[in-house]
């Protein structure tokens, strides 16, 4: 078990901090407060990514921008616009027909232009104004198309695109190119050729370009000659504006501008401006930090990849979400890298989590037969599942998440390198029924529930995950403490790895008759084994001498207690006759278990605790062997309906309790109808003292919830809400939170 830290009292004010792909990835550090952090001074807007290997040859960088991709290859611009769909819907439950996805891909090639390579007369090409980090692309289990360590730039030039003519393509202000031609180049030699789109024509001097995901136009050139006098370290330069227009004919665009005895520049303005797609095609799940505090989130982002066709784009019932993670500083103001993760098609994020070595472990769901293995992993192959459409394929919930997974899912455990640039591991786990996703009608009560479950790291760094299986055939141990499915809808999945993924060294199924939910785990200074998640069934099995032994009824919470071998020592429910549910199980330094979670029922407070009578969350501690309650409470507005779904739940090495969560429109979207952050307690120094309904939630208690020692809201305008998985508090009371801000 990892040494326990000392006792580091922080202070009770929250920081936020920012993430690449997540709209509010927020680590709330009780140490001050600070207004969030906007990229780096001079970041650019767009920026362009090198190809080295993850996309076909022929493309040298790509950009992306909102609701679409841009491809800067060798002789041509390939432009994938794309809008509608079930990912403009994510979060919302909607009356009436969604618009479909509407895909569209064309391209724009540079007709006689110079051949490409290092000779000279020859074009080249290089990326300027290198940002700080860089991205992998682990896309699919062909080593071969891994892109690793990929520069990300500003700018990017086409040298000798054409002779004495260069052509530059700037993100610093959003997305633009222009063509640099030398004194005596002739500009006439520019030839553009379009193909794929609906329609390319010429209005008011501008150039408009019709597809069917909407339409993209270039605004008349500004065109300029460039005087430089003086000598080097007193330059001067002076534009001199020169005329210059389109030249439609048919689908070959030219300029019309005259040769010049100085450098020309032509700058045409490309716009989106009847363009309609949204930019939220990115969603936070879960969140996690290492030895020296950076902060990693993980995400889902929306890419439907490089076209293999032109023109409107069909087929887009699954298989254009991967996973995005991504790593920042611990300020939180500089991102060091990003990586994608995924196959053919689609992948959530559930839980993160770093080892002393600074290698992040991935928990998965994967519904991609080509899901990124590597060689000697545990099963290479994936097992699949029933289909899980794009609507109405997660139960309970209304609307939809805004993507499906067509042929079943497995789970799937990723190890990267410390530098993200290469995978130590990377497995499927799972049965011949779908694996890793909450899909029991009782226990999916909050948005976000269908993706919950945690992966944590040993006292030997060996990786436990705590999830969910619909497979009568998962992979189990042969010394099993429950060897066998319970027959319910859904059990519990316990199970461990060794750190490089190639042998499962302990696995268990937990259930009966009814659902059976793995949410959280933990472990104790012995190495012991903690289990919590939701129940309906009645007859789980309880060792040792529980403080509850029988069902309350509706739907529990439960708490699994584990040798390190897997054989069950000692469990408990939790719960009343009504509904509740336990999502966290934490342990304090004398190894006492608390967990905490979501009740309708008359809940136990126990004299002298902080509570706010009445509400719908809970925190429960028992001692180490489960068999007693030491004391319970209730914490919320006092309305008698659930206020906030918890995302992240700590018990700090002084005993104090911190506990975050976020509640509001998106959750009514699932049963949890009434939810709200109304009426939550805030304290006098909170960071934000106000609530719009829709906002993320984060308190303090002091040691043994005697009192409330700090509480805030965080959020804007939008509906902030977590898409699944885990966010974690380190032990020093800094929450690494991921938050889906902007797009409910």
């Amino acid at each position: 078990h990892p040494a326990v830290l000392p006792c580091v009292q922080p202070s009770d004010r929250p920081t936020v901090r920012p993430s690449l792909f997540i709209p509010a990835l927020l680590s709330a550090s009780l140490l001050h407060a600070v207004e969030t952090p906007m990229p780096s001074a001079g970041r650019p807007v767009a920026t362009f990514t090198e190809n080295k290997g993850q996309w076909p040859e022929n493309v040298l960088y790509r950009t992306r921008f909102p609701g679409g991709e841009l491809f800067i290859e060798k002789n041509c611009f390939t432009y994938v616009l794309h809008e509608g769909g079930p990912m403009s819907h994510h979060g919302h439950e909607h009356d009436g027909a969604i618009d479909p996805l509407r895909a569209h891909a064309y391209r724009v090639t540079f007709e006689g232009a110079n051949t490409w390579g290092n000779a000279e007369g020859e074009a080249w090409s290089d990326g300027d104004k290198a940002q700080r980090h860089y991205e992998n692309f682990f896309l699919g289990n062909d080593e071969s198309h891994w892109g690793t360590h990929c520069g990300v730039f500003g700018e990017v030039t086409l040298h000798d695109l054409y002779p004495g003519i260069d052509l530059r393509v700037d993100g610093s202000k959003g997305l633009k190119y222009e063509f640099i031609v030398e004194p005596g180049a002739d500009p006439s030699r520019i030839r553009m050729r379009f193909a794929g789109q609906d329609r390319v024509g010429l209005k008011d001097g501008r150039l408009v370009v019709n597809t069917s995901a909407g339409t993209v136009s270039e605004e008349r050139p500004f065109t300029y000659t460039v005087l430089r006098e003086g000598h080097a370290c007193s330059m001067r330069m002076s534009h001199q504006e020169v005329l210059c227009d389109f030249v439609l004919d048919r689908n070959e665009l030219t300029f019309s501008v005259e040769r010049q005895d100085r450098q020309l520049v032509i700058d045409p303005e490309l716009t989106f401006g009847s363009y309609t797609g949204s930019t939220a095609d990115n969603f936070g799940f879960t969140a996690t930090y290492d030895t020296d505090g950076a902060l990693y989130g993980g995400g889902i982002v929306f890419d439907i990849g490089y076209p293999t066709t032109l023109g409107a784009l069909a087929g887009f019932s699954g298989g254009f979400i991967d996973i995005g993670i991504s790593k920042w500083t611990p300020d939180g103001t500089d991102l060091e890298w990003s990586t994608y993760l995924g196959g053919s098609d689609n992948e959530t994020p559930n839980s993160l989590v770093v080892n002393d070595a600074d290698e992040l472990f991935v928990l998965c769901v994967t519904g991609s037969s080509n899901f990124p293995t590597t060689p000697g992993c545990f099963d290479a192959t994936f097992n699949g599942g029933l289909t899980i459409p794009l609507f109405g394929g997660f139960v309970n919930l209304s609307g939809g998440e805004g993507y499906g997974f067509d042929f079943g899912t497995d789970i799937a455990v990723a190890h990267l390198s410390a530098d993200a640039t290469s995978l130590i591991g990377s497995t499927f786990v799972g049965g011949s029924g779908n694996d890793g996703l909450n899909q029991s009608f009782d226990l999916a009560y909050n948005y976000g529930d269908h993706f919950r479950g945690e992966i944590a790291l040993d006292g030997q760094q060996r990786p436990v995950i705590a999830s969910s299986t619909q497979s009568t055939d998962a992979p189990i141990s042969a010394d099993a403490a429950q060897s066998a499915h319970g027959g319910g809808d859904l059990d519990a999945f316990l199970f461990r790895l060794n750190p490089s993924l190639t042998s499962l060294e302990m696995s268990t199924y937990c259930g009966s008759s009814g659902g059976d939910s793995g949410f959280g785990v933990q472990f104790s200074s012995g190495g012991e084994i903690y289990l919590t998640g939701g129940t309906s069934s009645s007859s789980l099995p309880m060792a040792g001498s529980p403080a509850t032994g029988t069902y309350g009824g509706a739907v529990d919470g439960y708490i699994m207690r584990y040798a390190e071998n897997g054989q069950l020592l000692s469990s408990t429910y939790v719960g009343t006759s009504s509904y509740d549910q336990s999502f966290f199980v934490q342990l304090n330094t004398s190894d006492e278990v608390y967990v905490v979670g979501q009740t309708h029922g008359a809940y136990p407070v126990t004299p002298g605790k902080y509570s706010n009578s009445g509400s719908s969350q809970f925190i429960h501690k028992f001692s180490q062997d489960l068999s007693t309650s030491l004391w319970s409470t209730r914490i919320g507005s006092g309305s008698g309906v659930e206020d906030i779904s918890p995302s992240a739940f700590l018990v700090s090495n002084c005993g104090q309790i911190y506990f975050s969560g976020w509640g509001g429109n998106v959750n009514s979207n699932v049963l949890a109808i009434q939810s709200s952050t109304f009426g939550l307690p805030v304290t006098a120094d909170a960071y934000q003292s106000n609530t719009d309904g829709s906002d993320f939630y984060l308190m303090v208690l002091s040691p043994e919830a005697m009192q409330l020692e700090y509480a805030t809201f965080f959020g804007g305008s939008s509906a902030e809400h977590v898409d699944g998985g885990t966010s974690r508090f380190d032990k020093n009371g800094n929450v690494y939170q991921a938050v889906c801000a902007g797009c409910g």
